[in-house]
């Protein structure tokens, strides 16, 4: 899981953005009505458990999401029959932005009942792929660096430039 946070090559920007990509299992896929005089449209929410650590011994991260990409909310969409049902795994390729923890009392039904825990909420803005039970569903897609990087190994010939890490991000940050 990657987290970075990045300038805007746009003019002079009055926030910073943080985003946060990596692999995780998609559960609770859901439309949220807003309740209780709250004012607002219903929006579409999504839980998943983000994978990091080692393979031979993997943590989860548990985030609670609102779908705000179109494409996103498009590919939630197709997934939820899948993500909801316990009997099936649905493994995205995810960015987030704007994460924040939250905290939370487990419910009575709950092994940890009473105990407080923590959640981390965010607005899940893209889907890079996603498997249902080991097939894609979503097609793994590429990034602006791997289309510049197929781009110009068919119109250069094959010579390697070493370039110093902080010139990369520098030019990076300028195709965002």
């Amino acid at each position: 899981m990657t987290t970075q946070t990045q300038p805007q090559a746009q003019p002079q920007s009055d926030y910073f953005d943080l985003h946060t990509t990596g692999v995780g299992y998609l559960n609770r896929v859901r439309v949220i009505q807003p309740s209780g005089g709250k004012k607002g449209s219903s929006y579409l929410a999504c839980s998943i458990a983000a994978l990091h650590g080692s393979k031979d011994d993997v943590q989860y991260t548990h985030y609670e999401l609102i779908v705000v990409g179109e494409d996103a909310i498009k590919h939630i969409n197709a997934l939820q029959t899948a993500a909801n049902d316990r009997h099936v795994k649905v493994l995205i390729g995810f960015k987030l932005g704007d994460s924040t923890p939250v905290t939370f009392i487990y419910g009575a039904h709950h092994a940890n009942a009473g105990e407080q825990g923590i959640n981390i909420r965010a607005r899940l803005l893209q889907v890079s792929f996603a498997k249902v039970d080991g097939e894609y569903r979503v097609a793994p897609s590429t990034t602006k660096n791997q289309e510049a990087q197929a781009a110009q190994s068919t119109t250069q010939p094959e010579t390697q430039v070493s370039t110093p890490d902080h010139e990369v991000h520098e030019a990076e940050a300028a195709v965002v």
